[in-house]
C-alpha cells in the first residue's frame, strides 16, 4: 500500500530531486550561516572566510538548483499547454514527460549537484586548480540545462505544431 523510500525515490522525477537537493543546500547554508553569526573572529575556519563559502552554498547550492527545479516543472508544462491543450483528444499528443530528454536532465542533475561538492572543497582547501575544475564542470551542467530547456520549444516545432 504505501511504497517505501527507495520506490518513493525512483518515483520522484529530476524537477522535485533538484528542489530537494536546494532546499538540503538552505538548510547546510542556515547551520554554516548561525555557526559564523557565533563564532568570534577566525574561529574554526582559520584563513578561510566562511562569507564566501556561506554566499556560494546559498546562491548556488540553493537559490540556482531551486530554479533548475521549477523550471523543468514549470516550462514543458506551458509549452505542453500553449501547443497541445487544444489537440486534447483530437490527436495524440506528447506526455509532459516525453517533452524532457530525461537522459540529459540526469546527467545535469549528477553534473551539477558533484559539481558543487568540488567547488566547495576547492574553496574550503583553498586549491585554485580544484575550484577552477568545480567551476568548469557546473558551467557544463549549466550548459546541458539550457540545451535542454531549448531542445523541448525545438521538439515542438518538430512535431508540426
Amino acid at each position: 500500500m504505501f511504497l517505501s523510500s527507495k520506490e518513493n525515490e525512483k518515483n520522484l522525477d529530476l524537477g522535485i530531486k533538484f528542489s530537494l537537493f536546494a532546499y538540503t543546500a538552505l538548510v547546510v547554508g542556515l547551520a554554516l550561516g548561525i555557526s559564523i553569526l557565533f563564532s568570534s573572529g577566525k574561529g574554526i575556519y582559520g584563513d578561510m572566510n566562511p562569507n564566501i563559502i556561506y554566499g556560494f552554498i546559498f546562491i548556488f547550492g540553493f537559490i540556482t538548483q531551486l530554479i533548475f527545479g521549477q523550471m523543468y516543472k514549470i516550462i514543458p508544462f506551458l509549452i505542453w499547454f500553449h501547443y497541445y491543450s487544444s489537440k486534447v483528444g483530437l490527436s495524440k499528443v506528447p506526455l509532459l514527460k516525453d517533452l524532457l530528454n530525461n537522459s540529459l536532465t540526469k546527467t545535469q542533475y549528477y553534473l551539477t549537484n558533484s559539481a558543487l561538492f568540488i567547488i566547495l572543497v576547492g574553496l574550503i582547501l583553498g586549491i585554485g586548480e580544484v575550484l577552477l575544475g568545480g567551476l568548469i564542470l557546473y558551467l557544463g551542467g549549466a550548459l546541458l540545462f539550457s540545451y535542454n530547456i531549448v531542445s523541448i520549444y525545438v521538439k515542438k516545432d518538430s512535431n508540426g505544431n
